[in-house]
C-alpha cells in the first residue's frame, strides 16, 4: 500500500507542476524585420493577457483567448483604443499562441524591478539550434559580420553554457565557451556586454523587448511568475529520475 501511495504522490507532483504552465504569445518578425529582436536570438514570448509597454502612451495586450492584439493608451490596459488580428500587424510582427519550443534549452526572463520581484511577462526561449550572429553596427544594427560568427546554447549541470564560434557560421570548429549563472537576478549588460559604452542595452529603456534585469534558467520555464521549475531541465527530468529511483527501491 505504501508503494502505491508513494508512486501516486510522485505523479501528482508532476501534474501540479504542469498546471502552472501558462499560454504565451510567441512573436515572429514580419517581412524580414530581423531588427525587431534586439538580442538577435531566441523566441520572444509575452504572457497572454499581460499589459505590455510598447511605446510612449502605447500598450499592447495579446489575448490568446480571442486571437486579438488589443491596443491601449495606459499601463492599466482598461480602455481599449483599437485591436488587430495576430497576423502581421502595424508593429511589424505576427503572433502565434502556444508554449516553449520542444528543443528549448534555456529561458531568459526579463524583469523591470532591480530585485527581479515583478512578473516576467516578457521572456526569451532559447533552443539548441545554431545561432548565427549579426554585427553590432550603429548605422546598420543587423548587418552581417565581415567574418562568420555563430553560437550555441546548452544546459550542463544546471548551468547555461554559451559557445561562440568566431570563424564559423555553422557552429563548427573551435569555440570559446562561457557560463551564464542560472537563477540569479543579473544586469542585462553583465550577460550581454556591449563593445560601445554608448550602446549598452540599459540605454534602450523604451525598447518593448528589453529590460534592465534578467534571470536565466536551464530548460523552458513556462510558469507565469517565473518561479516554477523549468519544465525541460527540472520538472520532467526530476520526475523521471524520482520514478526510476522508486522503481529501484521497490
Amino acid at each position: 500500500m505504501f508503494k502505491i501511495v508513494l508512486i501516486a504522490a510522485v505523479f501528482c507532483a508532476g501534474f501540479v507542476a504542469a498546471d502552472d504552465d501558462v499560454q504565451f504569445a510567441l512573436i515572429t518578425p514580419c517581412d524580414g524585420n530581423s531588427g525587431l529582436n534586439p538580442l538577435g536570438f531566441g523566441t520572444i514570448a509575452w504572457t497572454s493577457g499581460a499589459c505590455m509597454y510598447y511605446g510612449e502612451d502605447f500598450y499592447l495586450m495579446a489575448d490568446c483567448a480571442t486571437s486579438t492584439l488589443k491596443i491601449f493608451n495606459s499601463s492599466s490596459c482598461t480602455h481599449m483604443m483599437n485591436s488587430e488580428p495576430f497576423a502581421c500587424n502595424g508593429g511589424g510582427f505576427s503572433i502565434t499562441c502556444g508554449t516553449a519550443p520542444e528543443n528549448t534549452v534555456g529561458t531568459m526572463l526579463l524583469y523591470n524591478e532591480d530585485d527581479c520581484s515583478d512578473k516576467p511577462n516578457t521572456r526569451y526561449f532559447v533552443t539548441d539550434s545554431c545561432i548565427q550572429q549579426d554585427d553590432d553596427d550603429d548605422d546598420e544594427p543587423r548587418a552581417a559580420r565581415a567574418s562568420p560568427t555563430s553560437m550555441t546554447v546548452a544546459c550542463e549541470d544546471k548551468k547555461i553554457v554559451v559557445s561562440v564560434y568566431t570563424s564559423s557560421a555553422s557552429c563548427t570548429g573551435t569555440a570559446t565557451s562561457f557560463t551564464v549563472p542560472s537563477n540569479e537576478c543579473l544586469d542585462l549588460n553583465t550577460v550581454f556586454p556591449s563593445d560601445d559604452d554608448d550602446d549598452d542595452y540599459d540605454d534602450d529603456d523604451d525598447h518593448p523587448f528589453l529590460a534592465d534585469k534578467i534571470v536565466a534558467k536551464c530548460g523552458a520555464d513556462t510558469t507565469a511568475d517565473g518561479t516554477g521549475s523549468a519544465t525541460t531541465a527540472s520538472v520532467t527530468a526530476g520526475l523521471v529520475a524520482t520514478v526510476a529511483l522508486i522503481a529501484a527501491l521497490l
